[in-house]
């Protein structure tokens, strides 16, 4: 079990059930196609989508905001730290804060994935290649 997240999943729990849209997940620390589903589902939520059905598509893209140091909505900072969690990133705490420990998870994210020369901001399109 990973214990990071374990903290992810229970985040998403605490904060989404209730929604019509929401379905509880198992907090057993093991990330799988629930746990990544529940996160898009929960970006979906927060960017205003009417239509949540927990896949990053061209509609989704369209209207997801960079998540960065200046982003307002926490939540939206917190689903990309539970992404980094569940992606094996270390980022922190699951603050809302993009702080600097969260700049370079998204900078080694990004580096990893070939984009080595960034400014550790999450894009739309690694957004949905981290969820």
């Amino acid at each position: 079990m990973d214990i990071k997240v374990f903290k992810a999943k229970s985040w998403l729990n605490d904060t989404y059930t209730g929604k019509s849209w929401y379905t509880t997940i198992d907090e057993d620390g093991i990330t799988g196609q629930g746990t990544c589903r529940a996160l898009c589902k929960a970006l979906q939520y927060e960017i205003g989508l009417s239509d949540i059905d927990g896949i990053i598509g061209p509609g989704t893209l369209s209207v997801c905001p960079i998540v960065g140091p200046t982003t307002a909505n926490e939540n939206l900072v917190k689903i990309v730290q539970c992404g980094f969690y569940c992606k094996g990133y270390e980022c922190g705490d699951i603050s809302g804060t993009y702080d600097a420990t969260t700049q370079t998870a998204a900078k080694k994210f990004r580096s990893d994935a070939g984009f080595p020369n960034n400014n550790g901001n999450m894009p739309p399109i690694f957004i949905m290649a981290l969820l």
